[in-house]
């Protein structure tokens, strides 16, 4: 091979070797932007769902809850004080319904849902356990709430 013909060929190769090396940086730059774009996607998914999630705290109370009324000529204020754990479970929007039909009418998204248990005579054991829902009506309007009865032990 002659000196020209080598140097010539030593030129293609450095070329195909810096084009392929420019290939290789593109390629790398444009999977790394790829992939924050990703990272920041699910990021932002994820903070979306953690807001719209039920939040849960621990189920069964440990202590019973009391409830005093005082009572004067003009205020009458209710305290309640429950010691223990009890289950409160809040959504941020969705659910509810409405009745439609000849049937009756609908209630509302449920905004609160909580079960406690209740010591009625004394000795220690749970007797009852309560399920109380706290329902709003669109944009806080009307809100109810239903206490009922869910088991007996």
């Amino acid at each position: 091979m002659s000196p020209r013909a080598l140097a010539d060929s030593c030129r293609r190769s450095c070329a195909v070797a810096r084009h392929k090396e420019a290939i290789r940086r593109r390629l790398f730059v444009t999977l790394s932007h790829a992939l924050t774009a990703h990272r920041e996607q699910r990021d932002l998914l994820w903070s979306t769902q953690r807001e719209r999630a039920l939040v849960q705290v621990p189920t069964r109370p440990t202590g019973t809850t009391t409830t005093t009324t005082t009572t004067t000529t003009t205020t009458t204020t209710t305290t309640t004080t429950t010691t223990g754990n009890s289950t409160a479970f809040r959504s941020c929007g969705g659910g509810g319904g409405g009745g439609g039909g000849g049937g009756g009418g609908g209630g509302g998204d449920v905004s609160s849902r909580s079960r406690r248990n209740e010591d009625e005579d004394g000795d220690g054991r749970y007797s009852r356990d309560i399920e109380v829902v706290r329902r709003e009506g669109k944009c806080g309007e009307k809100e109810e709430k239903e206490e009922k009865e869910v088991g007996q032990f």
